[in-house]
C-alpha cells in the first residue's frame, strides 16, 4: 500500500511542475528519414525527432513494448 500511495504522490507532482522543454541541441545532424542537415531537436522538413534514426516497422514495434 506504501508503493501505491507513493507513487500518488509522484504523480501529483509532476502535475504541478510546469511544463519543461528540451534545450535545442547546438550539434548539427542528418536526418535519419529525409536526409536534410539541421541544428535542433527536430528535423524542420520532415519533424523527426534527432534522437531517433530512422523510421522502421522494426522501432514500431519496439517502442509499442515500452
Amino acid at each position: 500500500m506504501g508503493n501505491l500511495v507513493e507513487k500518488w504522490k509522484a504523480f501529483c507532482e509532476w502535475q504541478q511542475r510546469p511544463y519543461q522543454v528540451a534545450q535545442k541541441s547546438v550539434e548539427h545532424r542528418c536526418c535519419g528519414t529525409c536526409g536534410e542537415e539541421f541544428q535542433g531537436n527536430y528535423c524542420p522538413r520532415c519533424g523527426q525527432s534527432s534522437k531517433i534514426g530512422r523510421y522502421s516497422f522494426k522501432n514500431a514495434l519496439l517502442l509499442l513494448s515500452i
